[in-house]
């Protein structure tokens, strides 16, 4: 049964981006469009993270990174600026 569907499905880069040898790649533009946080699970490196963030609070295991919002503006498809345009 679903309780819930998404009006606008956020970006999903592939889940194991960071763990590749050669790192999958990630459209760094619509996870800024589409994420106000990031949940990084500990250790990582921070310069592969492609967005400007902020740390939120960290502890031994996950560091909750805010994402510094940006214009929305581009291709169709990338962002909320242009959900449901086709």
């Amino acid at each position: 049964m679903k309780y819930f569907r998404y009006l606008h499905r956020p970006y999903a880069p592939y889940e194991e981006w960071y763990l590749e040898p050669v790192p999958a790649r990630v459209d760094w533009f619509c996870v800024a469009c589409d994420y106000d946080f990031l949940l990084a699970m500990k250790p990582f490196d921070a310069r592969r993270i492609g967005v400007s963030t902020k740390t939120v609070f960290e502890n031994g295991t996950v560091a909750p990174l805010a994402v510094a919002r940006q214009p929305c503006e581009g291709p169709l498809g990338a962002g909320k600026a242009n959900a449901g345009k086709a």
